[in-house]
């Protein structure tokens, strides 16, 4: 809830701290940043509407982390084939 982000000296490791999407401009860059494909697509206006800064996720821990988060995001904006959108689609938010 600081802005600041986790393993870039946020504090990450305190079970029960509040937690919220932050920005991370310009990390994409650092020495330690890592690409991995998503294997299927994904609606980028859900995504971004997903990670919105700001936006609470309740309290750190083994379940709720910056894994879970971005697992989370992915499969609820994962474009479903037959549909042409996200499965949970509803104005352009999930």
């Amino acid at each position: 809830m600081t802005g600041e982000i986790p393993a870039q000296n946020g504090e990450s490791s305190l079970p029960g701290i509040p937690v919220q999407t932050n920005d991370h401009t310009g990390q994409s860059k650092e020495s330690n940043a890592k690409q991995i494909p998503i294997p299927f697509p994904v609606d980028e206006q859900c995504v971004n509407y997903a990670i919105r800064l700001g936006r609470a996720l309740g309290k750190f821990a083994a379940g709720n982390n910056c894994q879970t988060f971005a697992d989370d995001v992915l499969n609820k904006c994962r474009i479903d084939p037959r549909l042409g959108h996200p499965k949970n689609w509803v104005s352009g938010k999930i």
